[in-house]
């Protein structure tokens, strides 16, 4: 960065932020397309927001390690994981962002099963890593089955955009309503929020079980530690 430039003086080595779509984002030397109040860039190569804003909104109890494993692996669904032999911004894959493919007209109820069934399993592979991982000893949340839960939460909160909700067709990045989807993702509201927030835990409740859920939730607070000078008793209180 020079400073006396107010800007980046090296460009971006990864491609892997490019959006067609997004002009902004063909300048290799701006950073989170030029807005970092509202974008964060954490490891130079993508900008991210409103997926992490709900995940973190949605787990405040995670640690930070926790919530970042979540983040890359709801990401990395959307951007970099293959599924049945198809990048995931392939129509043929649609139902993975909670879409229907638009370029054959599927119908969005087999949309909404393949999704389903999309879900299912990668939380079906959660709570068996998960399972294994206390059988073995450990406690706490298995990483592996965070990234498992991670790649089903990426689905479970894509359903929630108005983009997506009800499996709306897809015709894939080059198609030109891609720029009409693009725009609707750009912000979201505090009712959307509250209702992929919803979703997410619901989704998480229903992988890891209540004890595990009641601490995901379970936002960092000061305690207070109260002593009745009567009895000689202490009360501690968390927020």
């Amino acid at each position: 960065m020079g400073s006396s430039f107010g800007r980046f003086m090296s460009p971006d080595l990864s491609n892997l932020s490019v959006d067609f779509w997004l002009p902004q984002t063909w300048n290799r030397y701006s950073y989170a397309l030029n807005n970092p109040l509202a974008f964060v860039d954490q490891n130079g190569m993508w900008p991210t927001n409103i997926h992490n804003q709900i995940i973190n909104e949605a787990f405040p109890g995670l640690g930070k390690d926790q919530l970042k494993t979540l983040q890359q692996a709801s990401h990395d669904t959307d951007y970099k994981n293959q599924v049945d032999g198809h990048s995931p911004q392939d129509v043929e894959v649609s139902f993975v962002h909670g879409m229907s493919d638009g370029e054959h007209q599927q119908d969005p109820m087999e949309a909404q099963q393949e999704g389903d069934a999309f879900i299912a399993k990668n939380e079906q592979v959660a709570e068996q890593t998960q399972a294994d991982w206390i059988a073995s000893g450990q406690s706490g949340v298995a990483p592996n089955a965070l990234t498992a839960f991670g790649n089903a939460l990426q689905t479970v909160e894509d359903r929630t955009s108005p983009a997506h909700e009800g499996n709306q067709p897809w015709y894939g990045s080059w198609h030109w309503s891609a720029v009409q989807h693009v725009w609707a993702e750009h912000s979201i509201n505090q009712n959307q929020m509250n209702n992929s927030v919803a979703a997410a835990r619901y989704a998480y409740f229903r992988t890891f079980g209540l004890d595990l859920y009641l601490l995901a939730i379970r936002a960092h607070g000061a305690c207070v530690t109260t002593t009745d000078s009567a009895s000689g008793t202490s009360s501690t209180t968390c927020q």
